[in-house]
């Protein structure tokens, strides 16, 4: 007879017994197998309730012996400690070796006996600890399935609950974030410092837009028998960490003199001298006449440029502030097209230069939605694809962002309103990075010379085909390809594909779709490249992003 059988003759003894209330209970067990067997019975519904009873473990702490009593029921510890040990194999055994299997295993029933609605610090720490050493969900889910982790959609739901945590912290303590081992320590320790500076474009040719600062950071060694401080996990759908607004604002020093002023001895009588030591004073009226004279024949107005810049997002538009502060100090005038679903961009903050906002018909949140998913793709699931997954799923998202690219140019192009601002402008020149395409198309509609500030295509589709820079495959390694200019035989054979693969994908799903987007709005079959080639000059400069990704 099968154990499952069994169980069910038991339920059925057991329920008959209830109804006849019959004292004579050995006449109904069949032997001693079914007596043992109505204990266990018992023991099981026994534990079962203690598992239901027991606390929820909604705390990141850490995954040791003290940490896994808190959620293992003593009954099920008990049934494990007679089921596995013995008086006379604990003498030969170590008492903590034993015990952190014993908990090793309960944590396991633990989490099979609520279905995983009861996760236990093991099945936490091992899910996020893999996760965060491999980033692979497919290990991840392997232990899932196995009953050793939880989910690889709740790894992600408690590192962003982590997260959610330190950014809190961060905000309640005045915008710096203290770990919680550095005010709740019960034990003495050392906290240590350590500080570098952060420089960044240090030499320019005005000496704006430079960055230099300072940065400290604190580290503390734990105690061996201090306790880890728990962080409270409130669990909820988000699967990713939204970024508060001003978290990584940057604002500019004040750089006011704390010098006292001068003191002088005496009164002091402004005056400009002569190489003789004579003053203007001591000058005849003749030779004032001339000086003034001189300064005025030299004199001239100088009037800046009007200059319209196109919209852009993210690192790009990180890149290309600084450069419109340079050029409004020269004396510009600067006017920025800015999409009413922009993320970055933000045209209530103080700025020297102007905005010129136009709607879009796609929504802010579908621009994030893509940008969370092209982001999650890149940093959790390219390294864990084949080259074929990582092309197919790379195409899905670039027909989705040229999709919403065109939407946001029919705010500029298909806007009456809109087109007829920017002629009356009169404008000198349109300054473009052309991560969004069409600024081409809008500089020959209106009749001015166009710009690019670009770091780097894919592959470097676009100086290629566009501006003529000649790279040939297998010298030059493809943007973005991880090569470097110290390739091998396979490393040029590896380009030269790359440069292929990349040709084929942006003609599909960038310039094809351009080209017939250009040739609706002016009427006549256009090139979107050639357009590109022919008003453009090319800024190429070097970015936030690497070289080599």
């Amino acid at each position: 007879m099968t154990a499952e059988a069994a169980l069910q003759n038991l339920k059925k003894t057991m329920d008959d017994e209830q109804e006849s209330q019959d004292d004579t209970k050995g006449m109904r067990m069949a032997s001693c197998d079914d007596e043992i067997l109505s204990w266990l019975y018992w023991v099981s519904l026994k534990i079962k309730a203690d598992i239901r009873e027991s606390p929820r473990y909604d705390v990141m702490g850490g995954i040791d012996q003290h940490h896994a009593e808190e959620v293992v029921p003593q009954s099920l510890y008990l049934l494990l400690r007679l089921l596995c040990t013995d008086d006379d194999d604990q003498e030969n055994m170590d008492k903590q070796t034993v015990n952190t299997k014993l908990l090793s295993i309960a944590q396991d029933i633990v989490f099979l006996a609520s279905g995983g609605q009861r996760p236990t610090p093991k099945h936490i720490g091992i899910g996020v600890a893999v996760h965060q050493a491999t980033r692979s969900k497919g290990l991840v889910q392997l232990l899932h399935a196995a009953g050793h982790s939880i989910s690889y959609e709740s790894v992600l739901r408690t590192d962003t609950a982590i997260a959610n945590e330190a950014v809190k912290q961060y905000f309640d303590n005045g915008r710096v974030f203290i770990p919680q081992n550095f005010v709740n320590a019960k034990l003495p320790g050392y906290i240590m410092y350590a500080n570098d500076n952060i420089d960044i474009n240090e030499e320019t040719l005005d000496g704006k837009g430079t960055f230099h600062a300072s940065q400290t950071a604190a580290f503390r060694r734990s105690e061996p028998q201090e306790q880890i401080p728990k962080v409270k996990l409130i669990s909820g759908r988000a699967k990713s960490l939204s970024i508060p607004p001003g978290m990584f604002e940057l604002k500019d020093a004040k750089m006011e003199s704390q010098k006292p002023p001068p003191k002088f001895h005496g009164p002091v009588t402004p005056e400009i001298k002569s190489v003789n030591g004579s003053t203007f004073q001591d000058w005849p009226p003749d030779y004032l006449s001339v000086c003034v004279l001189l300064i005025l024949s030299v004199t001239w107005s100088a009037n800046g440029g009007n200059i319209l810049v196109w919209y852009t997002e993210g690192s790009h538009w990180i890149n290309m502030k600084p450069v419109l502060e340079t050029l409004v100090g020269r004396g510009h005038q600067v006017k920025v097209l800015i999409p009413s679903t922009s993320m970055f961009m933000n045209s209530s903050e103080p700025s020297r230069f102007g905005y010129e906002p136009f709607n879009v018909s796609v929504s802010k949140e579908n621009i994030e939605a893509l940008m969370e998913e092209f982001l999650h793709f890149s940093v959790y699931e390219m390294d864990h694809m084949s080259y074929l997954q990582i092309y197919i799923r790379f195409i899905d998202l670039m027909r989705v962002n040229m999709q919403n690219s065109l939407k946001m140019l029919d705010g500029v192009l298909k806007s009456e309103t809109i087109m007829k601002k920017l002629k009356e402008g009169k404008y000198d020149l349109l300054l473009a990075d052309p991560v969004y395409p069409g600024s081409d198309l809008l500089a020959e509609i209106l009749g001015i010379p166009l710009v690019y500030s670009l770091h780097f295509s894919i592959a470097h589709n676009w100086e290629r085909y566009c501006g003529q820079l000649p790279a040939p495959p297998s010298f030059v390694p493809g943007a973005m390809s991880k090569l470097t200019d110290n390739m091998d035989f396979s490393e040029r054979v590896w380009n030269f594909l790359y440069y292929a693969l990349q040709d084929t994908v942006q003609h599909h799903i960038f310039w094809k779709e351009l080209d017939k987007y250009y040739s609706e709005v002016k009427g006549t079959p256009t090139s979107a490249c050639e357009t590109m080639d022919r008003l453009n000059l090319y800024q190429r400069y070097g970015g936030v992003c690497a070289e080599f990704w």
